[in-house]
């Protein structure tokens, strides 16, 4: 069965690179760190992790080849808006003013700025060279062995459509990826969507009705699930994001491992 997703989730503070999500992160848990954004639509909430944080590499990950290709394009998009290197040291890595200090009509009417290939691997955590996105219709089967690659694993608004497509089991199965792929010390950041929001979106085919019916492992349950059974050893709620679009300000917790 393929996935069915909410291709509408990308759309809130749509056009605002700011993430009402990022100030709730640590830089220290993502600079010169290996992360992975699974459900990474469009790339945006991606790509100001890469710019902010000068993570090692982030790699998102989507079903959606269209949403791939839309944050490749996000990326050379906002490459084109930052200054010339020289002019970088002037601006705090928490000033806006560096992420759009050409305006955005500039690489509409002249084009992106081409992205150079580095010759200095000391510059590889500087956007754009420290991100990258692939398509994978389903991660938690897909062949590829990535046991212990990661620092950080993010998971932000698609645990209720992995639920909803692959029932208790796969979510369960997720969560156990999850913990795998993550090396020692690493950080799994979750923000699920709360149950009551699954209904409606289970409507959307008579595969995800079936299987929100079957559904007895409930979103309440994760946090006890991802520390008994699968063996994370703390959870930290960092708090609710100041999203300003409705059913958007969700709760975000941090689990880690030993």
């Amino acid at each position: 069965m393929g996935i069915i997703t909410d291709t509408i989730r990308e759309h809130r503070n749509k056009g605002s690179l700011s993430d009402p999500r990022v100030p709730m992160l640590r830089r220290e848990w993502f600079a010169e760190k290996k992360v992975l954004d699974i459900g990474c639509n469009s790339g945006q909430l991606t790509i100001e992790i890469a710019l902010r944080f000068s993570p090692r590499r982030i790699i998102g990950v989507d079903i959606d080849p269209v949403l791939i290709s839309d944050a490749n394009k996000a990326v050379s998009f906002q490459h084109s808006l930052l200054p010339p290197d020289k002019f970088t040291a002037h601006f705090p890595l928490d000033d806006d003013r560096m992420f759009r200090y050409f305006p955005r009509s500039m690489p509409m009417i002249f084009g992106n700025v081409a992205i150079v290939q580095l010759d200095n691997k000391e510059e590889e955590c500087r956007f754009p060279h420290n991100i990258g996105f692939r398509e994978s219709g389903d991660w938690t089967t897909e062949k590829r062995n990535e046991d212990g690659m990661y620092d950080v694993v993010l998971a932000m608004s698609i645990t209720k459509w992995i639920h909803l497509n692959w029932g208790d089991n796969g979510i369960k199965a997720f969560f156990h990826k999850v913990y795998r792929v993550l090396g020692p010390g690493g950080r799994f950041v979750m923000e699920p969507q709360p149950w009551e929001s699954y209904k409606r979106r289970s409507k959307m085919s008579e595969a995800l009705d079936e299987n929100h019916r079957k559904i007895q492992f409930y979103p309440q349950d994760f946090n006890e699930f991802l520390r008994n059974e699968v063996g994370f050893v703390s959870i930290e709620e960092l708090g609710v994001s100041n999203n300003d679009a409705k059913g958007f300000r969700r709760p975000i917790y941090v689990f880690l491992k030993t």
